[in-house]
């Protein structure tokens, strides 16, 4: 089990990671930055509303298309995955709303499995991404 310094160390990576990810999603010149945050040797690395995405570049390819989005984070909540001490794997959970070219708003569920791949390294990779629309909401 996580001891409290264990677990704040977890929230300050995840709160990090999930800052610097939204930034590059809702800049579209920027996007395909993205795919390197997606480990390469993962399988089925991303759901986005029933779409499976398999590999960086289909990743990249998939939000490339999107419209400029601009997310509004309600609530984010992280922790160890269990037998990863070292904060090598975390599981991250965000709800929030997402508008889509100034128009259409939607709420939102992302649930990302986040693991280092060097113990050595602070980077952290997303080895699952599951992104769901929950609701459509007039502007």
């Amino acid at each position: 089990m996580a001891d409290r310094n264990e677990i704040q160390r977890v929230a300050a990576a995840a709160l990090s990671f999930k800052s610097n990810f939204y930034q590059l999603l809702d800049n579209p010149t920027r996007r395909a930055e993205l795919a390197q945050v997606y480990h390469p040797g993962a399988s089925c690395l991303m759901e986005w509303n029933g779409h499976a995405l398999n590999t960086p570049e289909e990743i990249a390819a998939y939000l490339n298309q999107l419209p400029k989005t601009n997310h509004q984070i309600d609530t984010a909540d992280a922790h160890p995955l269990p037998g990863c001490e070292g904060a090598d794997s975390i599981l991250l959970t965000v709800t929030g709303r997402v508008t889509y070219d100034s128009e259409h708003r939607r709420e939102f569920f992302q649930r990302f499995v986040l693991r280092k791949t060097e113990p050595s390294s602070s980077k952290l990779y997303i080895i699952n991404d599951y992104y769901r629309w929950l609701s459509e909401k007039s502007v």
